[in-house]
């Protein structure tokens, strides 16, 4: 009696363990707002966040501080404040913007329509697939960026876009304007330096 007790508590809180699925179910609207998540309320630390397909919608992040595990984008998505913090993997298919606050991923970032306009984002591992915009804001400390044969970088911008890491480019990086890059990698800046 006393193990079947044991083994009903381990199949009951297993789910929590693992975290859920948790699914965007509003229109156009911003994260903090519990009604738009699948759950009634917001994602976890533990949560898998979906953005699915479906008629286009944005989904805005203006405020507070999260942590989820994973987040699996196809809709429009902005960063405009605050702190997201990603544990596992950001897969962006549809356009993500950060364009202020601080996006963090420990598992890398896979997006064809990137757009960094403000804030500042650290990914162990960027990778674009697609186009990614960089007219302001930076890539923090430990970051890696990486253009893939069929992605394309466009810099653009007055002031310095500033990536504290590594550019790998296999793709096409655009120079526009009077845009331009600098990379500092411990401490010491490669001028432009596309590896």
């Amino acid at each position: 009696m006393f193990l079947a007790g044991l083994w009903f508590l381990f199949l009951t809180f297993l789910p929590a363990l693992h975290g859920a699925t948790v699914t965007w179910v509003g229109g156009s609207g911003d994260w903090n707002t519990a009604t738009n998540w699948s759950t009634g309320s917001l994602p976890g630390t533990s949560d898998n966040v979906v953005i699915g397909a479906g008629p286009g919608i944005t989904v805005t992040h203006s405020s507070g501080t999260h942590m989820i595990n994973s987040i699996q984008n196809e809709q429009a998505f902005v960063l405009s404040g605050g702190s997201l913090g990603v544990s596992s993997t950001v897969q962006a298919d549809g356009l993500f913007s950060v364009t202020g606050g601080t996006l963090t991923s420990s598992g890398g970032i896979t997006s064809s329509n990137l757009v960094l306009a403000g804030g500042t984002l650290i990914a162990a591992n960027a990778v674009i697939y697609g186009v990614m915009s960089w007219t302001s804001g930076s890539m923090g400390a430990g970051s890696t960026l990486t253009v893939s044969s069929n992605g394309v970088l466009n810099i653009s911008g007055s002031s310095p876009l500033v990536l504290y890491g590594v550019l790998t480019n296999a793709g096409t990086v655009n120079w526009a304007g009077a845009g331009n890059l600098a990379l500092y990698n411990n401490g010491g800046i490669w001028a432009g330096g596309i590896v």
